[in-house]
């Protein structure tokens, strides 16, 4: 994560959402459709480590899900709680895109009209340390959010 510019060496992991987009179904339409994207999808998300391991994924889940939803549902907050501390019980954090609330172990960008230069560097330097949690879904055939 340093290698790639992280600004922190306790973010430790990055976290994203994805869609995979399916046909449109018979019953429950509106339990899989997507108002923002426009489609019938479900919804999943991946934990990725420093080395390109998933070390955690959730779903699927209905399609209109909000990212933060998905990760509550998910439990990986309790999980993070109970085990994402250094052996000298510094707090690590995993990283996601803004539709991830910050809290205990999550950060996310800083938002807002009026950042600073070291709040702009710090979310210039997390977008370059993001990019591998985005080709991990690339690699499947979608791409965060975006279907083929």
């Amino acid at each position: 994560m340093e290698r790639k510019g992280c600004p922190s060496p306790f973010i430790s992991a990055v976290i994203d959402g994805t869609l995979k987009k399916h046909a449109c179904p018979v019953r429950n339409q509106r339990i899989v459709y997507n108002g923002w994207k426009r489609i019938h999808c479900l919804k999943y998300h991946i934990l990725l480590s420093p080395d390109g391991l998933v070390i955690h994924i959730y779903g699927p889940v209905e399609g209109r899900r909000h990212d933060e939803t998905v990760y509550k549902q998910s439990g990986l907050g309790e999980i993070l709680e109970k085990h994402f501390w250094t052996p000298e019980g510094e707090r690590l954090f995993i990283y996601g895109d803004p539709a991830y609330s910050v809290s205990g172990h999550v950060l996310s960008p800083y938002k807002g009209p009026a950042l600073t230069e070291a709040e702009q560097q710090f979310n210039t330097r997390m977008s370059r340390v993001r990019e591998p949690v985005e080709l991990a879904f690339s690699r499947e055939g979608t791409s965060n959010g975006r279907t083929e």
